[in-house]
């Protein structure tokens, strides 16, 4: 069973191993899920390099969650009204029900 391991051994063990950590000057961090997004700022992040494996990131801090209006983007928008022939306001109606683009222009193809 192993002891009580100072930060200073800790970092040895790894370096033995080949495993390269590297503390890095973070502003934000910004997690972007469908329906929210969650921030952390100040963060302490580390950036640790394990062989073989790649890179991955360890983040600290308190984070604050900011729930967004995910409404459809005015690029599926405008592909929408372009394919069917209808206003921007039945586009935006017709994605906000139905959630994709194909399913958009399916019902407003199929009321025409």
């Amino acid at each position: 069973m192993m002891g009580k391991m100072s930060a200073h051994q800790m970092e040895k063990m790894m370096r033995t191993m080949g495993i390269k950590s590297e503390t890095l000057d973070v502003k934000e961090v910004l997690f972007r899920f469908e329906d929210r997004e969650l921030i952390v700022r100040n963060p302490v992040v580390q950036k640790v390099n394990i062989p073989g494996q790649g890179e991955s990131f360890q983040v600290i801090g308190t984070s604050e969650e900011v729930v967004t209006n995910t409404g459809p983007s005015e690029e599926d928008v405008q592909l929408v009204v372009e394919k069917t022939g209808c206003t921007k306001e039945e586009a935006e109606s017709a994605l906000s029900v139905n959630g994709d683009i194909a399913g958009a222009i399916i019902s407003l193809s199929e009321k025409s």
